[in-house]
């Protein structure tokens, strides 16, 4: 099993970029099943060097992609509800478990030692981001600092009724 570390610690860290990805996606579908219009989700610091349209949403793609971070953005007066914020601020780390649960399912099939150490490093990834994430403390993205998922919620929870 020792041989097989390397694998395990460089899918875990090269997974950084699709972890971003599939967090500000969560955001972003939350956002929209919540009844927010999402404006842009952007994944990685940085000047863009990747600009499309998917299923009406623009994505935006950074050059420091493996420095991770990233942003949904919501049309602004559109946060009405404590409820509907709340349920954006969950989606991000909710899809990053959702993924690590679906990659655990998929490798716990499989009996290539090289495999499995590969799916639980992605598993690994998934769920630390999305801890990280929950976790009350100021987030730096590029020059930008922002509150983590964590800290905007207890914010949200602290702060008056709406």
């Amino acid at each position: 099993m020792i041989a097989q570390a390397p694998v395990f610690f460089a899918c875990a860290l090269l997974s950084a970029p699709v972890s971003t990805l599939v967090h500000e996606l969560g955001h972003a579908l939350a956002a929209r099943l919540a009844g927010l219009h999402v404006t842009k989700v952007v994944v990685g610091g940085g000047a863009a060097w990747l600009r499309l349209r998917l299923l009406g949403l623009h994505l935006e793609f950074g050059r420091a992609l493996l420095a991770g971070g990233g942003t949904t953005h919501v049309e602004p007066g559109t946060h009405r509800s404590r409820r509907r914020t709340a349920a954006m601020l969950l989606g991000g780390p909710l899809a990053n478990l959702a993924l690590g649960l679906a990659v655990a399912a998929s490798a716990s099939t499989t009996a290539q030692p090289v495999l499995l150490a590969a799916g639980f490093g992605v598993v690994a990834s998934q769920v630390a981001f999305a801890f990280d994430a929950l976790w009350p403390r100021p987030a730096r993205i590029g020059a930008t600092t922002l509150p983590s998922d964590g800290q905007a919620l207890l914010a949200l929870l602290a702060g008056p009724a709406k």
